[in-house]
């Protein structure tokens, strides 16, 4: 038995996610696609079905450090499918797919670290964050410790249009 427990705790490993009381989630290891566009911090997985994204909402240019929650940052993990379709596209042509959100786990608690300066408004340049101790609310007061990744946005600012 006790093999058997051991031989699932590697299987879970190596497929690079935690269960808990809301099924599987990614770790963020697993999130090695970025995205640019817009005032935020977007990655996800190669096939698109697991992505974290970090939105500033906030006025003028965002500053050098965070504490979440804060009321002009938004942050979730969010699980479906294509859910980068289509991403900073103004133009969605009959066929393409489109995002489909099937489970938003929002990021309670953490600090962001803006490394360098954000481009001028509507220029598109590189900015980057450090996001560090993310927390996920689960659901039934439980949480989930995410851990730390560094996000870079190509093209912070640019919108399409």
């Amino acid at each position: 038995m006790t093999r058997h427990l051991a031989l699932i705790a590697l299987l879970l490993a190596a497929c690079g996610t935690t269960t808990s009381g809301v099924g599987d989630i990614n770790d963020l290891a697993t999130l090695t696609e970025t995205y640019g566009c817009g005032t935020g911090f977007w990655i996800g997985n190669p096939d698109e079905t697991t992505a974290l994204r970090i939105a500033y909402q906030g006025d003028g240019p965002p500053p050098a450090s965070v504490v979440l929650p804060d009321p002009a940052w938004t942050a979730e993990m969010v699980d479906g499918r294509d859910l980068y379709a289509n991403w900073c596209d103004d133009v969605i042509e009959p066929g393409e797919p489109e995002p489909q959100r099937a489970r938003v786990l929002p990021v309670v608690s953490g600090e962001l670290e803006i490394i360098g300066e954000p481009p001028a408004p509507f220029q598109g340049g590189s900015l980057s964050v450090r996001a560090s101790n993310l927390v996920l609310d689960i659901g039934g007061g439980e949480t989930h410790a995410l851990g730390d990744v560094e996000i870079v946005n190509p093209s912070w600012g640019f919108f399409a249009g």
